[in-house]
């Protein structure tokens, strides 16, 4: 089974009501996700997703939340010291922002074959993971799981 890592924009989404297009295809893919074994995102999704909510929504009760819905429904891993070294070498080799390249790094140090973001050029594959855009045309997730 494929391992996935969700980024920000993807969990931010399901609970996003200002693009209600992406906000259903965002819910649709994480009912999807969490329903199978091999989901995760990283503590700094989870510190994002707080940071971006906060910014949107003003709430900070609304903001708890959505973190404890995003903490009981996928696994987080931590970002380690090694996960910003191997972020380090992501910027260096492939020209990635740092917080772009953390995110690449945890999917490489906890195993996912697949990130799921729209701030990564679609089908860039870079050391085995795999970029998709779950907001793209034509994006398909169960032939991306197959």
């Amino acid at each position: 089974m494929m391992d996935v890592l969700a980024d920000t924009n993807v969990v931010v989404y399901v609970e996003d009501d200002r693009d209600p297009w992406k906000q259903r295809q965002a819910m649709g893919l994480w009912r999807t996700l969490t329903a199978r074994p091999g989901t995760f995102v990283s503590s700094q999704v989870v510190s994002e997703s707080a940071s971006t909510a906060l910014r949107l929504w003003r709430d900070p009760l609304k903001v708890d939340r959505f973190i404890a819905k995003l903490e009981n429904s996928a696994t987080v891993v931590p970002v380690m010291p090694s996960t910003v070294r191997l972020a380090i070498d992501g910027c260096a080799r492939f020209g990635f922002s740092f917080y772009d390249a953390q995110v690449w790094a945890s999917a490489r140090e906890w195993g996912a074959s697949v990130v799921l973001s729209e701030d990564f050029p679609d089908g860039l594959v870079a050391d085995g993971v795999r970029f998709a855009d779950p907001f793209a045309p034509g994006f398909d997730l169960e032939a991306l799981l197959a």
